[in-house]
């Protein structure tokens, strides 16, 4: 019973703490888009103390309330404008969309431990309804295309599966190209290339994993498109850590 209240303890003070700092937040003069992800964070925090309550008070959650299916479901909805929108776009640049399938990868916010997680400590992180969506589909040659609706003035990348380097002409390609080339070195070898069109609501540089939204949903499309079947949820998420750590250069968790 002491160990319960002591965990109950341990998590329900955090989050109240960040309710606390939420409000003191309200209270300045922000931009449109903090308000926005202020509004996220409260309702995170919200369901997190919610079903904090529920699980250490020895009763059952309520299939009204704040239930694991119910917030799961909450977290990983699509959007149907968002999906037809990304299809639109793929068939103006690649032609009919058949054989390409749609994806999404939510971004997640540590409530507990930030900068801990790649120093062996320890995080508390809650996933956002914000996230990447994509469209994807495999081509019969070995090129690459990525393009993304956030970045119109890029225009398509190109790349191949004969040179999976990193370069500064690719710009935020090399995030999903470094996935490509973590799959190599795990011994993932992709014989023929694709084409993929995304959109993202997570603000670049928010601290809200825009990057390993990305390199998420790219290993989602990955295993998806090419039969890969012995990957886990897990494997996929240290492999976007990989790749950012070895392809990209940036120490992050």
């Amino acid at each position: 019973k002491n160990a319960v209240t002591n965990i109950s303890h341990d998590l329900r003070t955090p989050l109240t703490a960040i309710y606390g700092y939420l409000d003191l937040l309200e209270q300045e003069e922000k931009s449109e888009t903090v308000n926005r992800y202020i509004a996220v964070i409260r309702n995170r925090t919200k369901m997190l103390k919610q079903l904090m309550q529920f699980k250490y008070s020895g009763k059952s959650i309520p299939s009204s309330g704040v239930g694991i299916i119910y917030y799961f479901n909450i977290l990983c909805r699509r959007k149907p404008r968002m999906k037809q929108k990304l299809y639109d776009k793929f068939a103006e640049l690649f032609g009919a969309t058949d054989d390409a399938h749609f994806y999404f990868a939510p971004g997640r916010v540590n409530l507990i431990g930030e900068h801990t997680d790649y120093n062996g400590g320890h995080v508390f992180p809650c996933a956002l309804t914000l996230g990447t969506y994509g469209v994807a589909r495999k081509r019969e040659d070995r090129l690459m295309h990525f393009y993304s609706c956030n970045l119109d003035e890029i225009g398509v990348v190109e790349t191949s599966l004969d040179d999976l380097t990193n370069k500064d002409c690719y710009d935020w390609a090399n995030y999903p190209l470094g996935v490509v080339w973590t799959f190599s070195e795990k011994g993932y070898k992709l014989d023929t290339g694709f084409d993929m069109v995304i959109w993202g609501n997570i603000p670049n540089g928010a601290g809200l994993s825009s990057s390993a939204s990305l390199e998420v949903l790219t290993g989602v499309i990955l295993t998806d498109l090419y039969g890969i079947t012995d990957l886990s949820p897990i494997d996929l998420a240290l492999f976007g850590q990989y790749s950012e750590n070895n392809f990209n250069g940036c120490n992050c968790g």
